[in-house]
């Protein structure tokens, strides 16, 4: 669902990853039809983060650009707008060569293309891709579908990863895992074979051992630890295993410190973030 981490969770394992000497590009997935965030509605998507380039994106880019101290293109970010132009700008360019044009393959090829050109354009060793929304909804179902296809092709080389959130009842007072487990078998042709949960407290053994059964693998992430000192804390507690041991990946070399800044100022950063959505929403009240 929106605003449950997984953004962060991107930025931080891309920031593990690195740390393990791997040369690393993020993807970010907007389903809107919006044809990049510039005409978004910033109170309910969030402040848009311009790319060196011009292009307007979700804020998430800008994570990845702090947490992983790199430059992002316009090839790392892609909405279902800008994939739906480009199939239909080509239909009318007579490029498909007067082929009945449809979601699949036509639609779900071009995600596959973009994705595939932005690694290569990168050089990059991995690429994660943040697909946005949740799972079952209808927005971004075709980028599902091509992940998916992803998989078949290159099967060793791709993992899914979820990130989901465990709800508290407020009369029970107690973590419940349904909701992911209903999620993942909503969507089994992608078992995600990892997750990350943001959670309000610490999972017990319990909860861990349930999450196992629908998970190969589960990191459980504090919503103040994500919110506050991810890539540091991420990397604790074989957190680096999550990502590095799943793909039998081999450091080329060991990076001792996976983040140069102080708990303390990665907190008043946070603070003026919130800051200034408080504000911006205070704004869009008045004018109602």
């Amino acid at each position: 669902m929106s605003g449950v981490g997984k953004g962060i969770a991107t930025a931080s394992i891309g920031r593990i990853i690195q740390a393990k000497g791997y040369h690393v590009n993020p993807i970010k997935v907007d389903p809107y039809l919006n044809v990049d965030a510039g005409t978004m509605n910033p109170t309910e998507h969030g402040e848009t983060f311009v790319l060196n380039s011009g292009l307007e994106t979700d804020q998430d880019m800008g994570n990845y650009e702090r947490f992983m101290g790199i430059d992002l293109s316009a090839d790392d970010y892609m909405t279902s707008g800008m994939v739906y132009k480009h199939v239909i700008d080509r239909e009318r360019a007579l490029a498909y060569g007067g082929k009945c044009v449809e979601a699949i393959p036509h639609v779900t090829g071009e995600i596959i293309r973009r994705i595939q050109k932005a690694a290569e354009n990168n050089g990059s060793e991995v690429t994660i891709v943040e697909i946005g929304g949740t799972i079952g909804d209808y927005q971004n179902i075709l980028f599902m579908e091509a992940a998916r296809m992803l998989k078949i092709k290159n099967p060793q080389n791709v993992i899914f990863i979820m990130v989901s959130y465990l709800p508290i009842p407020g009369t029970l007072g107690e973590m419940k895992t349904r909701p992911t487990q209903n999620a993942v078998r909503q969507y089994m042709p992608i078992h995600p074979g990892c997750a990350a949960w943001p959670c309000r407290w610490r999972c017990s053994p319990r909860l861990q051992t349930r999450g196992s059964a629908v998970h190969q693998q589960v990191a459980t992430l504090g919503a103040k630890t994500l919110a506050s000192d991810p890539s540091l804390r991420s990397g604790q507690e074989r957190r680096a295993t999550l990502s590095t041991r799943h793909w039998l990946l081999s450091p080329p070399f060991h990076s001792p410190t996976l983040v140069s800044y102080s708990q303390t100022e990665h907190e008043e950063a946070v603070e003026r973030i919130h800051a200034s959505y408080r504000e911006a929403g205070d704004r869009q009240g008045d004018g109602e």
